[in-house]
């Protein structure tokens, strides 16, 4: 079978068919045109990542032998598609090109392809409570804990496993090579100058996605667009944007795309899949736009893993921006790391609404 680059999203799968450096005019499979081929009857350097990274799973019967109760599973493909996103073909197309690319395999595990499947440490509790970014396994039961029970010194985040996978987001911003970020602010009458565009001061520094009240944050946007639709400017609202300029080296957590993380650039595949979805979580609801009526309480899950990345030295984090999803944000722990130089007004003057069901 004869596939391409194109036919995967997987950053490590295409790095691998880019450097066999084969080209051919179109790819058979998803009919893109001067793509990178790998040909299954005459590659082999896919086989055994795949058969490394498919041995995680087990079949659904082979689970129920060990953990009868468990009862969630998904099909292979549903795996490949929506939990790792390692390929860009019809899921009816996926079955056969793995089938292709590893078929011994395919041969010695058939019943994983016909199958559903499921990570059988994924069933055990005590490899979950070692594991997992949080011991009890589910986000609505941290925030409950966090919010109505114990604050400080909670037991359900496993510190040392985040602290871990945090390693694989660093990110390091050199002053000399980072482009400028924005803040606006809505304003009355006068536009505000540039001594005016940072951080709020600690009295007045309120509750936020990545700081508590009293402790300032400097939130910076990637575009002047994203910065208008954070601060939610509507029509005919008038508007300063400070441009801002980084003024030392510093080193974030990436959150942007904290969920797509090669499986096959992990040491442990396992314990990935098991946090898999926390990390997702994590990243969403640090994006989460909250509503200004919002109460301090609904600020605390995200400040808690703030203020754990802040404590093991990061000098901020980046995450999405959910009111502009092209765009992304940054919460900088040292406020003075970033400089306004200078500011722009603007009047809002038109605005575009978009629909979705719920």
């Amino acid at each position: 079978m004869i596939c391409c680059d194109r036919c995967f999203n997987d950053i490590e799968i295409k790095s691998i068919i880019r450097g066999l450096d084969v080209r051919q005019e179109d790819c058979p499979l998803c009919k893109n045109n001067d793509v990178y081929i790998y040909d299954t009857e005459l590659n082999s350097e896919l086989k055994n990542p795949f058969s490394e990274f498919l041995s995680i799973y087990s079949s659904y019967d082979e689970i129920k032998k060990v953990a009868p109760l468990f009862h969630e599973f998904s099909s292979l493909k549903e795996e490949l598609v929506d939990t790792w996103n390692i390929f860009n073909l019809d899921k009816e197309k996926i079955i056969n090109v793995v089938r292709e690319i590893c078929p011994e395999f395919y041969n010695e595990n058939s019943d994983l392809f016909f199958k559903s499947v499921a990570v059988r440490e994924y069933t055990q509790r005590s490899y979950i409570e070692d594991h997992s970014i949080l011991k009890c396994n589910d986000w609505e039961e941290f925030v409950t804990e966090i919010t109505t029970n114990i604050r400080f010194n909670i037991d359900l985040f496993n510190k040392k496993i985040f602290e871990d996978f945090l390693t694989a987001f660093e990110r390091s911003l050199d002053h000399n090579n980072t482009p400028s970020y924005y803040r606006g602010r809505i304003v009355e009458k006068l536009s505000y100058k540039e001594n005016e565009m940072g951080a709020p001061p600690k009295e007045k520094a309120g509750n936020g996605r990545a700081n508590p009240k009293g402790i300032p944050c400097l939130y910076l946007a990637d575009s002047k667009e994203t910065s208008a639709k954070e601060i939610r400017a509507g029509l005919h609202d008038k508007m300063t944007i400070g441009v801002f300029s980084l003024k030392r080296d510093i080193k974030i957590i990436d959150l942007v795309n904290i969920d797509k993380v090669s499986p096959f650039s992990i040491d442990n595949i396992k314990a990935h899949y098991v946090n898999k979805k926390h990390l997702k979580r994590i990243s969403a609801e640090l994006s989460k736009t909250l509503r200004n009526n919002s109460s301090d309480i609904e600020y605390l899950p995200t400040q808690y893993v703030a203020d754990f990345i802040k404590s093991r030295g990061y000098d901020g984090i980046k995450f999405k921006s959910t009111l502009h999803p092209s765009g992304f944000n940054l919460a900088i722990f040292d406020v003075k790391a970033f400089e306004c130089e200078n500011v722009d007004s603007y009047k809002i003057d038109s605005l575009s609404v978009t629909f979705e069901a719920f």
